[in-house]
């Protein structure tokens, strides 16, 4: 469910200011705002080790007029001030008009800690004080994304609740605690490995990027990118939108932005594994070939090395061909014995590529990439203060007031002064860059619940602060705590992309119509009942019927509003959207009745229809209301077979419960037992190390 997450340490090099600090640091304690994030930041910079890899883009040199102890130094690189001391590094300078920018440049590379699978990467920015890094949680824990991360099959998280974890609401439920246990382990690792002491702090580690996922099973290859080419069919809109962007299309892969920031795509996992060069084909191969070289120099006798040196081309072409899924002929000479050497590599390295291929054709991945403009959107629009009244006031005034300005048929003379300062205030707000934290600092979670100071009682006056992060780079923008309300509302845009783009069954034409039929029965039963107990609400307080505003137009070219018909139900109050929420509003079986033909006798599609309609675009969103009252959307479509696109987790579980099928799957069967991101692989075992 979860793939790719970004994590940014800040805080690296800030350094607390103040008289009372000063007189700290001169007693012994450490100057900086967060000393465990500059212990790691001093320890990745110095660190040399056959699994750590990093890239500087710039050269240093540093003097000093007298003896410093190197943490003395540190602190007056880092200082506003430097006092006897100076130093030249190479930067980048930006020039714009009279003004110019020097920028350190930065540096990146990865490294791998003994208990994970996959290089996690990290960029860091002196200028800016963090560090980034950028880490796939189940190629992290597994090797490899043919595994998700949820409760595995015997772990007594699954265990305890059984078949409740096929479901996506139960999954969503227990996703949170999991994903904090997994950014704990994370760092745990990440500190064992530089020899850090003490973990981040949690307060001043911010989530810059969540990748979600879901891997759906075809019964082959052939199948999965049959259904791809179905489901491109139905994206005719975003794909016109997409490709004016500059996006290319390819073969297995269907891709698409969004207006607030978010990556939708779906391709085929078994062409990604081994031709993209992201793929993993090229890594687990790499892997494997060590690993047993590493076995036959240590084990195997002299007779087995001389014959493993003169074949190894041969051997490990053999394993490439079969992870790209294509044949390889072994050569005459000696092929019995290179095939039972192959059958014996096979079933020792760490990654069989042949199962993975073989698997992942099966699979189409959809994923749903999310980054900081998108969660800006998602938190200050739906999640910030979103049971505070005053908030919710706040906000609804704004979105009139915006209302008013963008339509040049409405009057912005009658905004008053007060709605006005509630729309820049606001609008201030919206466009703020937002830093998401992910530690339980409970000041910050009250800050994002409840307007408190931020409201005057007195003038009614409502202006949004940003929190406060004293000495860090944090404080210069909005700051928001990740939390379980979060997160769903991100994992329901992967469940909304999976449902939107699926293939249904459409049902025959006859019971369409019917339930069409039998729903206006049900509205007008509803209907009646509903005008009966509502009748007081057409009724005026001098007794009289209610009637509805009309706009006329003169003869001199203006506008009056009069009174038009009488309002003798209350169904007559109420807006076509409410009715429909009420389920009163009927269908018009006609229309609806011509479309359905089209679809299912002409085999067209919904925009092909209304094409040949020539549909107004208002129309065609009314009738798509419509149409979805029984389950008939942009994506129904007629196929010439079957297809079973099941979207639940029950076909992940039914596989990896079996014992053949985990010796293939799970690089260790320990981790047959993961619960919460925990790995129970020992790194003290050298056998269990790729």
């Amino acid at each position: 469910m979860l793939d790719t997450i970004g994590l940014r340490l800040h805080a690296i090099n800030d350094i607390k200011t103040g008289t009372l600090n000063i007189i700290k640091s001169e007693n012994g304690l450490s100057p900086y705002a967060v000393p465990a994030h500059n212990d790691l930041y001093k320890k990745m910079m110095a660190a040399k080790d056959r699994d750590f890899t990093m890239t500087v883009h710039y050269s240093r040199e540093r003097e000093t007029y007298e003896e410093t102890d190197a943490e003395t130094v540190h602190i007056l690189e880092n200082a506003p001030r430097l006092t006897k001391h100076w130093s030249v590094k190479d930067r980048m300078r930006f020039v714009h008009g009279e003004k110019s920018k020097d920028v350190i440049k930065g540096i990146n590379g990865e490294y791998r800690v003994p208990s994970s699978f996959s290089d996690a990467t990290f960029f860091i920015n002196p200028n800016a004080g963090y560090i980034d890094f950028q880490v796939s949680i189940p190629k992290y824990l597994y090797g490899h994304s043919l595994a998700q991360f949820i409760p595995q099959e015997n772990s007594d998280l699954k265990f305890k609740h059984g078949l409740k974890f096929n479901e996506w609401k139960f999954q969503k439920e227990h996703l949170y605690e999991r994903l904090r246990k997994f950014i704990e382990k994370f760092f745990t690792d990440l500190c064992h490995h530089f020899g850090v002491e003490v973990l981040p702090d949690e307060n001043y580690i911010e989530i810059t990027r969540l990748d979600l996922c879901y891997n759906m099973y075809f019964k082959d290859k052939e199948e999965a990118l049959k259904v791809l080419d179905n489901l491109k069919k139905i994206n005719k809109k975003r794909r016109k939108k997409k490709l004016n962007e500059g996006l290319m299309d390819h073969d297995t892969t269907l891709d698409f932005k969004s207006s607030v920031g978010a990556y939708y795509k779906i391709y085929h996992k078994g062409t990604e594994y081994s031709e993209s060069k992201y793929g993993d084909l090229r890594k687990h191969l790499k892997i494997n070939r060590e690993y047993i070289e590493k076995m036959i120099n240590r084990y195997s006798n002299p007779e087995n090395k001389k014959f493993y040196g003169d074949h190894h081309a041969e051997i490990w072409g053999h394993f490439k061909a079969k992870g790209q899924g294509n044949d390889y002929m072994l050569s005459e000479k000696n092929k019995d014995k290179l095939q039972k050497v192959i059958d014996h590599i096979n079933s020792e390295v760490p990654y069989k590529v042949n199962f993975l291929k073989k698997e992942m054709d099966k699979i189409l991945r959809y994923e749903v990439s999310l980054k900081g403009a998108f969660f800006a959107n998602l938190f200050k629009r739906h999640c910030f203060r979103r049971n505070d009244p005053v908030h919710f006031d706040a906000m609804k005034r704004y979105k009139n007031t915006a209302s008013v300005l963008n339509n040049q048929a409405k009057d912005p003379t009658k905004i008053t002064r007060h709605d006005r300062r509630n729309y820049k205030m606001m609008h201030k707000y919206l466009n703020r860059a937002l830093v998401l934290i992910v530690g339980d600092n409970q000041t910050l979670k009250r800050h994002g619940l409840r307007s408190g100071s931020d409201h005057n009682s007195i003038t009614n006056e409502y202006k949004i602060t940003k929190f406060q992060y004293a000495y860090t780079g944090i404080g210069k923008h909005d700051t928001a705590h990740f939390d379980d309300f979060f997160l769903k509302q991100c994992v329901k845009k992967l469940s909304d992309f999976i449902s939107e783009y699926t293939i249904d069954v459409i049902e025959p034409y006859d019971d369409v119509m019917s339930k069409i039929k039998h729903h206006n029965e049900q509205v007008k039963k509803k209907v009646e009942i509903y005008n009966s107990v509502n009748h007081w609400k057409c009724i005026q307080p001098n007794g009289e019927y209610k009637r509805k505003r009309v706009k006329v137009k003169t003869f001199e070219g203006n506008y009056i509003h009069v009174d038009g018909p009488i309002i003798s139900k209350a169904t007559q109050l109420l807006s076509r959207k409410e009715l429909m929420e009420e389920g009163m509003k009927t269908i018009n079986q006609t229309v609806l009745g011509s479309i359905i033909t089209q679809l299912y006798v002409h085999h067209k599609s919904l925009d092909n229809i209304f094409n040949e309609m020539g549909t107004h675009k208002s129309t065609r969103s009314r009738l798509r209301a419509d149409l979805r009252m029984f389950d008939i959307y942009d994506n129904t479509m007629n196929v010439s077979e079957a297809v079973i696109m099941k979207t639940d987790f029950s076909d992940y579980y039914w596989k990896t419960s079996g014992l053949e099928y985990q010796k293939k799957f799970y690089r260790n069967l320990k981790l047959i037992s993961e619960d919460y991101g925990i790995n129970p692989f020992d790194p003290r075992d050298e056998a269990n190390i790729a």
